[in-house]
């Protein structure tokens, strides 16, 4: 894999999907986002991950929930938090 796939930070990721950081820390929770910590003992790490993976990942939610947007199913986990 070439640098140019791998994504280094939240900032990072968050502009390859096009939402907000805490969006994406909070899919990482909920919906297994494929993220990867320096530090897997401490949740303030540096994260990375990688296009290729983070692509797959869309392309599995969306086809699980065929009817269904990853925004969509983000709704409704959040509908649930309140």
């Amino acid at each position: 894999m070439s640098k140019n796939e791998r994504l280094d930070s939240w900032k990072e990721i968050s502009n390859y999907l096009n939402v907000s950081t805490r969006t994406c820390q909070c899919w990482e929770k909920k919906l297994k986002l494929p993220v990867y910590r320096i530090d897997n003992n401490s949740k303030r790490s540096k994260v990375f991950t990688f296009k290729s993976e983070i692509d797959k990942w869309l392309l599995r939610k969306v086809q699980t929930n065929k009817k269904k947007t990853i925004f969509e199913l983000f709704s409704k986990i959040e509908k649930k938090r309140k």
